[in-house]
């Protein structure tokens, strides 16, 4: 399953996509090219913009009107709609920036990537295939591991 997301879904379409699904943002602003990208790439739209929402129902464009609400909240709403499992521990697949594909990064060649207190610490890194961005479970992976749980109690 893939996604894409308006703009007004940027923090959530991070969350989705540190749950390991495939979702973009789109590059334009113009309601009818965003329509035309969703379908010719079989992407599901995913929107808050009621317009947006009934120009793609009439052009035949899937898509999924999310209720305006905490990121949260929605990404528990899109998960439940489409039955999408949310891990308990999250396993980066996904640059939450981008939507580049993680890869496993060797530790030398991150050393000179991260900070030296990180590559102190942490012997296991991942790196995006897109933009570069490399990431690590650091201190921050409690926070984000807490946030999910959260997230499948809305569900």
């Amino acid at each position: 399953m893939r996604f894409l997301a308006d703009v007004m879904l940027e923090k959530t379409a991070r969350w989705l996509r540190m749950a390991g699904l495939d979702v973009e943002k789109p590059t334009v602003q113009d309601d009818e090219l965003i329509l035309m990208h969703a379908k010719k790439n079989r992407l599901i739209l995913l929107t808050c913009d009621e317009e947006l929402y009934k120009k793609s129902v009439l052009s035949e464009a899937d898509a999924l009107l999310v209720p305006d609400a905490s990121f949260e909240k929605q990404v528990a709403f899109i998960a439940g709609k489409f039955d999408i499992p949310l891990p308990d521990d999250i396993e980066p697949a996904r640059c939450p920036v981008c939507n580049g594909v993680l890869e496993i990064e060797k530790p030398k060649d991150a050393k000179d990537i991260v900070p030296a207190k990180v590559y102190k610490l942490h012997k296991k890194y991942w790196k995006c295939k897109d933009c570069g961005k490399v990431y690590w479970k650091g201190t921050h992976w409690d926070k984000i591991s807490d946030t999910i749980k959260r997230i499948k109690k809305e569900k």
